[in-house]
């Protein structure tokens, strides 16, 4: 029984010093390749993460720039200014005037009409009847539109002047017990001369995603400048 236990001894002892230099190199090439595995793993996801950012970027950018365009037009046209004074402030418009406000109303129609993603367009420009301008509809006074809290907002920023964006719910049409999300892009225009508004469908803007690979669990929050989150790619983000 004891030479047994001295021969079991003995395997073990040179068991152990033959498996412990194989072992050693195994585990440090094992910590180096998970290591490498990791770093590979996260540069993946990073670059996959960035792509996607820019290609989201890219793709709201399309809708964010016709508000660029209109506010440009608005601010360098001084013709605009002058006809949208008249229009605002004048309850019978020249013939003149009437033809002006059918290629603005055709122009702004049909940048909205151009991308589903836009609900509606305001123009406004303080004038003493507190009337604005609403795509498909024309001009409306702010306070018998169903749609009145646009205008809260804009008293409330028109000091500050710049951009803003909101997540709201607007009222459909004469159901008020019925109001939809919209996501409102607010720009001022220059010296605070007046505003227009950029309303988009959240549901609409889910085409954003379409074709971008997206990993499983992944989730893209598009979030204000005021940390509002305003819509993302699922259902309750």
């Amino acid at each position: 029984m004891t030479r047994l236990s001295l021969k079991y001894r003995f395997f073990l002892q040179n068991l152990l010093l033959f498996l412990i230099p194989l072992t050693i190199p195994l585990v440090i090439l094992g910590g180096f390749s998970i290591m490498i595995s990791e770093n590979y793993l996260k540069d993946y996801i990073n670059k996959s993460n960035r792509n996607l950012v820019a290609q989201t970027q890219q793709n709201l950018g399309l809708v964010v720039n016709s508000l660029t365009q209109i506010a440009l037009l608005l601010d360098t046209d001084n013709g605009l200014s002058a006809f949208f004074d008249t229009y605002f402030n004048s309850e019978n418009l020249a013939y003149s005037d009437v033809r002006t406000q059918n290629l603005i109303a055709g122009f702004l129609s049909s940048v909205a009409l151009a991308k589903p993603e836009i609900n509606s367009i305001y123009v406004y420009y303080p004038n003493s009847h507190g009337y604005f301008y609403v795509t498909h509809e024309g001009r409306m006074a702010i306070g018998e539109y169903r749609d009145r809290q646009w205008f809260t907002s804009y008293r409330s920023h028109v000091d500050a002047g710049g951009n803003w964006t909101e997540l709201r719910r607007v009222p459909r049409f004469a159901d008020l017990s019925n109001p939809v999300p919209v996501i409102s892009l607010y720009r001022i225009l220059q010296d605070g001369a007046g505003l227009v508004v950029l309303n988009l469908d959240p549901r609409a803007l889910e085409s954003i995603w379409q074709g971008l690979s997206v990993l499983p669990g992944q989730e893209i929050l598009v979030l204000s400048r005021e940390g509002q989150l305003l819509f993302g790619n699922t259902p309750k983000p």
